[in-house]
């Protein structure tokens, strides 16, 4: 069974390899969640893609644009079935 710190590294890799890992910047992890039936984990990446830098303050003020993405991971075998927009409420 893929336990949660895998199933972190592996929706990492997962991100890194469909984006451009030099498009992307801040990446962090926001959240986990192992599923109801406890077969999956819902992981949720968040980042900065680099296009949304527009000036050398814009860290500061809070205009970046932050990306949260929720990968679905099987616990059995590791394998990614879903990656998902994460919308904040």
């Amino acid at each position: 069974m893929i336990e949660v710190k895998e199933a972190v590294k592996i929706a990492s890799a997962y991100l890194h390899e469909l984006l451009d890992s030099d498009g992307i910047a801040d990446i962090m992890l926001e959240e986990v969640e192992l599923s109801e039936d406890e077969q999956e984990w819902h992981v949720t990446l968040g980042f900065h893609p680099r296009w949304s830098d527009k000036g050398p303050f814009d860290t500061f003020t809070g205009k970046r644009i932050r990306i949260y993405k929720t990968f679905t991971v099987d616990r059995k075998n590791g394998k990614i079935s879903a990656m998902k927009i994460r919308q904040l409420q």
